[in-house]
C-alpha cells in the first residue's frame, strides 16, 4: 500500500534532480512470481479500512510521509495496530537523526515508539538500528548522520 503510483507500478521519478526509472512493486512481484500473493493498494494506509486483519504488517519509513504530517506518530502507530490479527506481527522501519536536526515530534527512537503499544496486548522488541551518512537534502543542507530503527511487535490479544 502506498500513495506513490510510481513506487507501486513503476515509471519515472525525479530523485536528486534527475529522472530515474523505477521498476515498481508490481514488476518486482512478477519477477519473483508472487503477484498472486500480494494485493497492491494505491492509497494512504491511514484511510484504509480493510475487510480483515493481517498476520503481518511492514511499514518501511512510512511514518514520516509528508501526507501524514497532520497525524501524530502515536495516531499513526495506533492505526497500524488495528490492521494486525492476534498472533500477527508488525515491523516498523523508521528514521531518526542523531543530532540537533531531529524533530522530536516526527522522528522517534524505537524505544519511544514502543510506548504507543499496550504492553498487555503487544510484545515489543526494538533494539535494531543502523547508522549511516546521508547526503544533503531539502531538510538538512549538509551531509548528516541518519539512524534507521526497526521496531518489531507481536499482537498477543
Amino acid at each position: 500500500m502506498d500513495i506513490d503510483k510510481v513506487a507501486l507500478y513503476g515509471g519515472v521519478s525525479k530523485i536528486g534532480g534527475e529522472n530515474v526509472e523505477v521498476m515498481g512493486l508490481k514488476k518486482k512481484l512478477e519477477n519473483i512470481r508472487k503477484q498472486d500473493k500480494v494485493k497492491i493498494v494505491n492509497q494512504s494506509y491511514l484511510n484504509y479500512e480493510p475487510e480483515f486483519t493481517f498476520s503481518g504488517v511492514i511499514v518501511s519509513e512510512g511514518l514520516h510521509y509528508e501526507a501524514n504530517i497532520n497525524y501524530s506518530l502515536e495516531e499513526i502507530v495506533k492505526k497500524i495496530q488495528t490492521y494486525v490479527s492476534v498472533g500477527g506481527l508488525i515491523m516498523v522501519e523508521h528514521l531518526h537523526f542523531s543530532e540537533k536536526n531531529n524533530d522530536p515530534k516526527r522522528y522517534l527512537t524505537s524505544s519511544q515508539l514502543a510506548a504507543f503499544f499496550d504492553k498487555t496486548k503487544w510484545k515489543v522488541t526494538s533494539n535494531k538500528k543502523k547508522t549511516y551518512l546521508e547526503e544533503a537534502n531539502l531538510r538538512i543542507n549538509r551531509i548528516h548522520e541518519v539512524i534507521i530503527g526497526r521496531l518489531y511487535a507481536q499482537k498477543l490479544k
